[in-house]
């Protein structure tokens, strides 16, 4: 996941706690986030600790798996969220 796709990166402002706040509303472990985003645990392991760059493609495949839209915009804060998902 570490690696660099050629994807612009979105600001990790609101990246860390935006996807286990949004898993655990859901009553997901990261096993289950990892099977329906089709990544390892390792990875959703990584992501939920800030140690993945949020690529677009993975912020996609976060949104599609949650169910949700993804939100970037940096003039508020958090800059990124996800919304709408099913919780």
């Amino acid at each position: 996941m570490g690696r660099s796709t050629g994807q612009p990166n979105v600001s990790r402002t609101g990246w860390p706690p935006t996807v286990p706040r949004c898993r655990s509303a859901l009553g997901w472990s990261t096993t289950e986030l990892a099977r329906r985003a089709e990544l390892s645990e390792e990875d959703v392991e990584a992501i939920e600790e800030s140690s993945v760059e949020p690529t677009l493609e993975l912020i996609e495949r976060l949104a599609t798996a949650l169910e949700a839209g993804a939100r970037i915009d940096p003039r508020s804060s958090p800059e990124f969220r996800f919304e709408g998902y099913a919780a």
